[in-house]
């Protein structure tokens, strides 16, 4: 779904309604405005168009097009507008590749939570770094306490594990050393090169 360029044309040159003396602003441009690839960063009227776009490109075959039009320049001019807001996890990454093609919905959480009752391997361990690599907030009960015995891990020769500098890699790297605590497995050696 797109907006029409004549419908973004009418805010261009609109200047928001900060408030907050201009702390508004200051904050806006620190933490969600996105560098766009001329290496400036996105005005306000920009990341409501991507945010309104990508959330009204959901609906693309649920409603028909007028609609969808209609709904997403109403949103346009609510957000634009500070009478409605996403979440600010939302504003930064809603219409980005993070969510586009990487898939990581999970980035647009602002909390999440998870048990540790019955845990067998390192899993609620990996989930808490995974998602504190996104910048969720993070809570997590330590009903799991005393339920497994922290041990050596398997001695043998395992390889190396190039830790690849990524979230992904640090997040494997983390689950494959705390299972070699938790439940044996063998460890390799860990390269922090990359």
């Amino acid at each position: 779904m797109q907006l029409s360029r004549e419908f973004i044309t009418g805010y261009i040159d609109r200047e928001p309604e900060w408030g907050f003396g201009g702390l508004g602003e200051v904050i806006f441009y620190r933490t969600y405005s996105r560098k766009k690839e001329d290496g400036t960063k996105e005005y306000w009227w920009e990341v409501v168009q991507r945010v309104v776009e990508a959330i009204m490109g959901t609906y693309s075959g649920v409603l028909n097009d007028e609609d969808i039009t209609h709904y997403a320049e109403e949103m346009y001019e609510a957000i634009f507008s500070f009478k409605f807001m996403p979440s600010g996890r939302g504003l930064w990454a809603l219409g980005t590749d993070i969510i586009e093609e990487r898939g990581l919905v999970e980035a647009l959480s602002s909390c999440a939570f998870i048990s540790t009752e019955g845990i067998k391997d390192a899993t609620p361990f990996e989930f808490m770094m995974d998602l504190s690599m996104l910048g969720v907030g993070l809570g997590f009960d330590v009903l799991g306490a005393d339920s497994r015995i922290i041990q050596e891990p398997l001695s043998d020769n395992y390889g190396i594990y190039f830790i690849p500098d990524s979230r992904e890699g640090w997040v494997d790297s983390t689950m494959m050393l705390l299972n070699g605590y938790l439940i044996g497995d063998s460890l390799p050696m860990f390269d922090y090169s990359k």
